[in-house]
């Protein structure tokens, strides 16, 4: 079945500065954690993967609290009932470096399988689910859901995770994860390969393609020495006729990410060596010195809190907003079956809808609806049909809309200045981060009160993305002083392994006809 993409975006007011935002979150390997958790024994990805973290950050203004990159889980499975603005936690990045950039891809990849609780379906069916690609992507201002379908299976060497969606109407991607060892507190990243492979036609492959890009990355424990880890990267881009088509990279760090060297062998060769203190970075013969002790944060999403009491007690003051998720459907086209997604922000489905055209559709209950769409389907009715065949209108959570206007006291130190009234956007943890065209942030301080319909909300930061800080004058000698690698010979020796290449593209996208089954990490059915 060909799968429309009939997607749905919101707040697409802002979405003009995603390839600016973009580039200035994955250039330094932070991506935003997205992991789904599991009470099953089955291996667990990290969120994302990283040179440095748990870097502490000082300010008591944004008082953000550094965990462990294993901890760094989405509230997927937790009501927000449960949550309070004095027991939430945020998550903190890794630090920015140069040298993260070559990982920018491989992130954007755990992203989007923690969207799709690969250990809740081992040895199962292949199945669908609709993947925010905003939040793999971009900043938290919008949504850009997608589907992608997965196949879990256990393997003598570990658990195989298999995705397949389209990049584009003539593109498609196809990943692999194998993970050997599961992440944990003492270990963050685990054991894991992972092989993407995007091409505009697998059936031609492995004849050349001006589309066909791929990337490895193997991550282990180093056989020398248990405390720390090796990472070897290599990717491949067949659309770039310079002859850097291929980029290699090696990574040694240690567990605790307080130390390590890297190796990146491009364009042009990087190297660099960092421990508790400083980075020091040499690229074409310019050196450069980072201080850890010296934080730009930027707030990459919020959560929101209810800043007042209801009067007929349905929240109290300090309570976590609750952004209720839509539902699943099945609904039929064409003699066909097919299968949809709708909630506040509008529908997902198989194949386009006409706008202001009544269809029926069926949740995982069998309960019938009608479902009217409208305004391109980023808007939809949807009526309840009664057992007396007389029907109820149901009510979808809408995201929380805002109108501010800057004062600089609501803002932390590293905020840009940005007069003027902007409108944000909340639909659900994580959201409502905003940048302007020259990447600086609205970067409220805790507690800041926001309003809405009467009510009074304040926020607090849920993502959090740390850059340490360029130093501008002489370079202190305790950074001069850290030994740049050279491990020329290691790079030399990285190859795409020819089997796995071979085995996966023989692997055809698997027909999906049952219902979505989790949208953004959250079960749909």
């Amino acid at each position: 079945m060909e799968h429309f993409k009939q997607v749905f975006r919101m707040a697409r007011k802002h979405l003009s500065k995603l390839a600016l935002i973009s580039t200035y979150v994955l250039s330094s390997g932070l991506i935003i954690s997205c992991g789904g958790s599991s009470s099953q024994l089955q291996p667990e990805l990290p969120s994302f993967v990283s040179l440095i973290q748990n870097q502490p950050v000082e300010s008591s203004a944004q008082n953000n609290l550094a965990t462990p990159v294993a901890d760094n889980q989405f509230l997927f499975n937790t009501s927000a009932a449960q949550i309070t603005y004095d027991s939430y936690q945020n998550t903190t990045y890794n630090i920015g470096n140069p040298g993260d950039q070559p990982l920018q891809y491989a992130n954007r990849l755990l992203c989007l399988a923690n969207q799709l609780q690969p250990q809740q379906n081992v040895d199962g069916v292949a199945y669908r689910g609709l993947v925010d690609f905003g939040r793999c992507y971009g900043e938290g201002s919008y949504q850009d859901y997608q589907p992608v379908i997965a196949k879990v299976s256990q393997q003598s060497s570990g658990l195989q995770i298999d995705l397949w969606w389209d990049e584009t109407d003539s593109t498609q991607s196809r990943a692999r994860f194998l993970i050997e060892q599961s992440s944990s507190v003492n270990n963050p990243y685990g054991q894991f390969q992972l092989f993407h492979r995007r091409t505009s036609d697998f059936s031609s492959l492995p004849s050349s393609s001006a589309t066909d890009k791929k990337t490895w990355l193997s991550v282990s424990l180093d056989p020398r020495n248990s405390q720390q880890y090796v990472m070897k990267l290599l990717t491949f881009d067949g659309s770039l006729a310079s002859a850097n088509q291929l980029n290699k990279a090696i990574y040694l760090a240690a567990l605790n990410g307080q130390s390590g060297q890297y190796h990146i062998d491009a364009e042009v060769d990087e190297k660099t060596a960092f421990d508790s203190a400083f980075i020091h970075s040499e690229k074409s013969g310019d050196a450069r010195c980072y201080d850890l002790a010296q934080m730009r944060c930027d707030m990459m999403g919020y959560a929101l809190f209810y800043d007042q009491d209801a009067s007929d007690g349905s929240f109290a003051q300090g309570d976590m907003v609750a952004i209720q998720p839509g539902f699943a459907f099945t609904y039929t086209a064409n003699a066909q079956q097919l299968t949809g997604y709708i909630d506040g922000a509008g529908v997902w489905s198989d194949q386009p809808l006409t706008d202001d055209v009544a269809i029926t559709i069926t949740d995982q209950n069998q309960q019938n609806y009608y479902l009217t769409p409208s305004n391109n389907a980023s808007q939809a009715t949807v009526e309840k049909i009664l057992p007396d065949s007389t029907t109820q209108t149901i009510s979808l959570s809408q995201p929380i809309e805002f109108s501010y206007t800057y004062d600089a006291n609501d803002m932390s130190s590293s905020a840009g200045t940005m007069p003027g009234t902007h409108s944000l956007s909340y639909f659900g943890d994580g959201t409502m981060g905003f940048f302007d065209t020259n990447g600086d942030a609205l970067n409220f301080n805790n507690g800041t009160q926001l309003t809405a319909n009467n009510i009074n909300y304040k926020v607090r930061s849920s993502q959090v993305l740390q850059n340490a800080v360029q130093i501008t004058s002489s370079l202190p000698p305790a950074c001069e002083a850290l030994e740049l690698p050279d491990f020329s010979v290691l790079l030399d020796s990285l190859t795409f392994s020819a089997d796995l290449d071979a085995s996966f593209i023989s692997q055809p996208m698997p027909e999906v006809t049952e219902m979505v089954k989790y949208v953004a990490g959250v079960g749909a059915i």
